[in-house]
């Protein structure tokens, strides 16, 4: 089954979750889910690969299946050049105009919506952004972030860890403890600095 433009958006957030690019947290923000959800769309992930993250009751016939006869009177409004561009509240009104079966506004938008008619504002917004592939060389690139936490529960002061990643392996390249996320304690650390002195790679 192909995978939609909301399955290619959430399999992105959880291929950068996946490779440790990105935290369970802000996904699930992303996402709009929790993060047991995402925990559980990972596991699908691993085992069963993109197809693992497309909901189990697609292609299935849903509890409230919508009456044919006005799903059919809503598409035949469509046919026609002039309609489509025409959001759900002002296709309703012409639709009850027209003499069509009694539906409502939001029956209209999830028939829009079902056959690709209409987006919501958030799926509107939403961008699609093909994965890049990973640097081929260890230190061709290092990912750097900061996360706030009271990493010492309670016995020191909260504080910022900064993470450095290298992108080509993923591996933890250096931990640092600082007071709070700054660029000036993102370049004292070791790292950073062995960059500097080495100008022929790009960072």
């Amino acid at each position: 089954m192909p995978l939609n433009s909301n399955d290619l958006y959430r399999l992105e957030i959880l291929t950068k979750v996946k490779e440790k690019r990105l935290k369970q947290s802000k996904a699930a923000r992303f996402l709009r889910i929790s993060t047991r959800q995402v925990r559980r769309l990972l596991r699908r992930l691993r085992n069963d690969g993109a197809k693992g993250i497309i909901s189990k009751k697609m292609g299935s016939p849903g509890n409230r299946r919508l009456p044919q006869e006005k799903i059919d009177s809503i598409l035949d409004f469509f046919k026609q050049p002039d309609h489509y561009d025409f959001g759900p509240t002002l296709s309703h009104e012409y639709i009850t105009e027209m003499g069509a079966p009694e539906i409502s506004t939001s029956f209209v938008r999830s028939v829009m919506i079902k056959n690709d008619l209409w987006h919501s504002k958030k799926a509107r917004e939403l961008k699609v952004h093909e994965l890049r592939p990973r640097r081929s060389r260890i230190g061709e690139l290092i990912q750097l972030d900061g996360s706030e936490h009271d990493w010492f529960e309670g016995r020191g002061e909260r504080c910022t860890l900064l993470v450095f990643i290298d992108d080509a392996t993923s591996e933890t390249l250096h931990l640092k403890f600082v007071k709070s996320e700054n660029t000036f304690d993102y370049f004292e650390g070791d790292i950073v600095k062995c960059c500097v002195s080495r100008p022929e790679h790009t960072h």
